[in-house]
């Protein structure tokens, strides 16, 4: 290959006809005789100005190529040649020092031949360029005399140097030429200031300009007040005014040149203006500076309780709130809270407000927290299967965020046998709520038992937030037996449901019957009353009766109805008021006083108690109220009006002997102050409610208590027995404790609230029905019920009888506690062992004091006279000495003993005398009405 260097080998190889051959080699030598060729990349001749330090060459280099070789680029020899200004001679191009500078490029190929060399030359030559000045701020200024002024100065830099402002040379010269050291502000003239500076190669920057006028005065002075703009003081307090400054741009300090002017009377109560003036050289006034001096009466002192926490005694709890003291002020001073109480449990920020003869005022705030009860409800009767909820009830809201509350589980019943509980056994109510619920699932084991029971207790030592009441124990029985429906009625017209008072134009009424029965698979009938007949347009849907009530005349109407689960029937009933038309309620009136407007809240009766929504602020179902403040019924009930104060119209339970009863049946020789109208349901049938009523007059001896049961029957005495009583107590501030409290003990003069418990179905029961309602229309009363003791006394008119059947004796009773007091109103029995003889009935004559009579039977014989006292519910037994009966064929025939029916008087019988002893003890009967006990 003739275009490569190199020494190649040609062999020659002949052949004859008898395949002998012959060869032959020949030695071929290629050599490289052609030079490579350089070329330059950029220019040869190169000039820069001497840079700055750091200023570097970056050299465009050389390509080589070669015939055979080709590419000799990276063979290329580069050498320097350097000639400075300087005589240094630097090993690179250096752009910062002045010289010639002489790159030259070498190369040889392969086989040794060399290239034509080619050189650049780089000319370094010296620094030309002048600096740069570089003004700060405006060219031309203008200032104020007297204005502070300070040059904002300029800026150099150099190509080479850099940053050269250091160097700047600053010359200031006035209109007239003259060169300063400074600009005078307090001559009005033109400045010129002069910015130069030179490079280190001795090259002078372009200066630069700035003219600066300082102009005539015109700036007014400034007053500064020393001390505050408005200065109260009490009357007679020594006024010493703290003045003022004065400066002036010009002028400077010239205070002393201020003009005051100061009216100030401390004697005198008043607002005073003091006013500052002041003027500079120039005559520039500053702006009139004012100090308002306010001379006031002197302050009131005032020093309020302690703030304040107490355990509430009911829904309402009086509280003393303490004293506060005032002093200094001026003539009279009168001091009150903002609230007095009564309270109902929470917290309540008390303001305390001093007014004294001028109307000066002083105020300050206490805090009251009254922490609410908490109880549990009446008994109750539970069947298997079923789910009992026992409500835990506040009497209020927390004073703090919330109550927590343990409880405990006791009684003959097994827990997870008999029925299952929350494993953590403790409840809580927040804020919002007033109660929380127990829930007790109860076993259904399908084996026939006996009832048990369970007792739910509340615990103080797990309770916070509240404190524990007077029901802390609610019992619970598990009984098999098939128990009566419990039934609630409620009514409605149109949208409003429920609702108690109903209109006349407003539609058709639905008067519904929730049943509910502890016994499972039960289905019930529904029996309405008399008041069906009566109602216009009646229609029976079973549990709900319609009617329309368009043509009724108004007033209340009372709706009752039998619901019967085919083993039990219980009766209820619902009373209606009847209006002509419903109020018109306003979105801007809230008459109850709760934050809400009667617009907002209607018509409706939400919680049945008989008060509108809009007049209701009480939220607890046992609290409703009357004519003095609220009566209150045991935790876990619920009080509604009866029918007389539904109907009376003034939303509370007070009512009239009128409204009480008819006009033919005034309960002739009794004065009532107030009566009470009330219904109280919740607990089982058969229970003794507890109800609280305050009083708007304390008892006197000549108090009592009556009630009117119907038409009928009219007013009576109100029945005491264990399962009736009456009690009282004193308020405090008006607030009466809540019911079942200790404060009730007996019946005293002078107290402001009774205690009554009332058996539902009993005596004193207007509907007479146990039904788990009890209906009361009543008036005060003054009554003791204790308990019999042995140490009642029994005694016999005569100790000796004839054996005759008819002679007779009086028998004595004189009923006794155990602390000696007489007892009344106490069902007194007799009898004896004797063949033949009888004990008549016993009659109260008053002061513990029982009277009847024995007859003697046919049989001689001796033994006692037994008595039996009971309270109804506390029974003793008790005997008279011996009796003897004499047997008739040994008497003679003019015997001091005798039939004909009479009593026996001083051991001695007569027909008058027994005529006698009736007409005492009618008397008697009639004086027991006004016979009262002064305890």
């Amino acid at each position: 290959d003739d275009s490569t260097a190199g020494t190649y080998v040609l062999t020659y190889t002949a052949t004859d006809a008898a395949s002998n051959s012959a060869t032959k080699d020949r030695t071929v030598t290629v050599t490289d005789t052609i030079s490579p060729v350089i070329t330059l990349i950029g220019n040869a001749e190169l000039t820069y100005e001497v840079g700055p330090t750091g200023t570097t060459y970056t050299d465009a280099g050389a390509t080589a190529t070669d015939g055979a070789d080709g590419d000799l680029t990276s063979s290329i020899v580069v050498t320097l040649e350097v000639v400075t200004d300087d005589g240094t001679t630097p090993m690179y191009v250096d752009l910062t020092t002045v010289g010639t500078y002489t790159i030259t490029y070498s190369v040889s190929d392969a086989a040794g031949n060399a290239a034509t060399a080619v050189t650049r030359t780089i000319t370094v030559t010296p620094d030309v360029t002048v600096p740069t000045i570089t003004l700060l701020g405006d060219a031309s200024q203008s200032y104020e005399m007297g204005t502070t002024y300070a040059d904002a100065g300029a800026t150099a830099t150099d190509n080479i140097d850099g940053d050269i402002t250091s160097q700047i040379v600053v010359t200031i010269t006035n209109s007239s030429g003259t060169t300063l050291s400074s600009i005078d502000i307090l001559t009005a003239d033109t400045y010129t200031i002069t910015y130069s500076v030179q490079d280190s190669a001795g090259n002078s920057a372009i200066s630069l300009v700035r003219t600066v006028e300082i102009t005539p005065d015109v700036t007014i002075p400034v007053i500064s007040l020393l001390g505050e703009s408005t200065v109260t003081l009490e009357r007679y307090t020594e006024y010493v005014d703290a003045g003022a400054t004065a400066s002036d741009t010009v002028d400077g300090d010239i205070t002393a040149n201020i003009s005051t002017v100061n009216p100030v009377d401390v004697s005198t109560v008043g607002t005073y203006v003091i006013t500052y003036n002041v003027n500079d050289a120039g005559g520039n006034s500053a702006v009139e500076v004012t100090r308002t001096v306010v001379i006031v009466p002197i302050a009131i002192s005032l020093s309020i309780p302690s703030d304040i926490t107490v355990n509430a005694t009911g829904y309402l709890t009086s509280v003393d709130l303490g004293d506060a003291t005032v002093s200094a002020g001026e003539g009279d001073i009168s001091v009150s809270p903002s609230k007095t109480g009564p309270f109902k449990s929470g917290m309540y920020e008390i303001t305390w407000t001093a007014v004294d003869s001028v109307g000066t005022t002083a105020s300050a705030m206490q805090i009251l927290k009254v922490v609410p009860l908490v109880n549990l409800g009446s008994a109750v009767i539970a069947t298997e299967g079923n789910t009992v909820h026992m409500p835990v009830t506040l009497s209020g809201h927390p004073a703090d965020s919330s109550v927590t509350v343990g409880y405990s589980i006791s009684g003959t019943a097994t827990e997870n046998e008999d029925y299952v509980s929350e494993t953590d056994k403790t409840v809580t109510i927040d804020g919002t709520n007033l109660s929380a619920m127990i829930s007790v699932e109860i076993v259904s084991d399908e084996t026939a038992e006996s009832d048990e029971t369970l007792t739910i207790s509340l615990h103080s030592d797990s309770l916070s937030g509240a404190v524990l009441g007077s029901v802390t124990q609610q019992d619970v029985t598990i009984t098999e037996e098939d128990l009566a429906p419990k039934v609630m009625m409620t009514a409605s017209q149109g949208a409003l449901d429920p609702l108690t008072t109903i209109a006349k134009n407003a539609g058709n009424v639905d008067v519904t019957v929730d049943a509910t029965d502890a016994n499972s698979g039960t289905s019930f009938t529904y029996t309405w009353g008399s008041a069906y007949n009566t109602l216009p347009g009646a229609v029976d849907n079973g549990n709900v009766l319609s009617f329309d009530p368009s043509t009724m005349d108004t007033g209340v109407v009372d709706i009752a109805v039998d619901v019967s689960d085919g083993v039990n029937t219980t009766m209820s009933h619902l009373s209606i008021n009847v209006i002509e038309s419903m109020p018109v309620l306003s979105s801007d009136v809230d008459s109850d006083g709760d934050g809400i407007s009667d617009l907002g809240e209607g018509m409706g009766d939400d919680d049945r108690d008989g008060v509108p929504n809009y007049l209701d602020a009480i939220s607890q179902s046992n609290v409703i109220p009357n004519n003095v403040s609220v009566a209150e019924s045991e935790p876990g009930t619920s009080m509604i009006l009866g029918s007389v104060a539904l109907g009376a119209g003034d939303y509370d339970i007070s009512v009239s002997e009128a409204e009480a009863g008819a006009s033919d049946t005034t309960d002739i020789g009794f004065d009532y102050a107030e009566l009470s109208d009330f219904v109280i349901s919740g607990a089982e049938p058969g229970h003794s409610y507890k109800v609280v009523i305050p009083l708007s007059t304390p008892t006197t001896e000549t108090s009592t208590y009556r009630k009117y049961l119907d038409e009928t029957l009219g007013w009576q005495m109100f029945v005491e027995d264990a399962a009736n009583m009456i009690m009282s107590a004193k308020s405090a501030s008006g607030v009466c404790p809540a019911a079942g409290s200790s404060s009730y003990g007996g019946w005293y003069i002078g107290d402001d609230c009774l205690q009554l418990m009332i058996e539902d179905g009993g005596p004193n029961d207007a509907d007479g029905i146990a039904n788990g309602m009890l209906v009361d229309p009543s008036g005060v009363a003054e009554k003791y019920i204790g308990t019999p003791s042995t140490d009642s006394t029994v005694s016999l008119g005569s100790s000796s009888l004839d054996a005759n059947g008819s002679d007779s004796t009086s028998i004595t009773v004189t009923a006794l506690d155990a602390s000696g007091m007489p007892l009344e109103h106490m069902n007194v029995t007799g009898s004896v062992d004797l063949s033949g003889t009888s004990v008549s009935d016993f009659y109260e004559q008053g002061s513990g004091v029982y009277t009847a009579t024995l007859t003697a039977g046919s049989v001689s014989g001796t033994g006692p006279v037994t008595v039996q006292i009971s309270n109804g519910q506390t029974s003793v037994t008790v005997y008279s000495e011996e009796l003897t009966l004499n047997d008739v064929s040994s008497t003679p025939d003019d015997t001091t003993s005798s039939g004909g029916g009479g009593c026996t008087v001083g051991g001695e019988t007569s027909s008058d005398n027994s005529l006698i002893l009736l007409l005492v003890g009618a008397l008697l009967l009639i004086a027991r009405r006004r016979y009262y006990r002064n305890l």
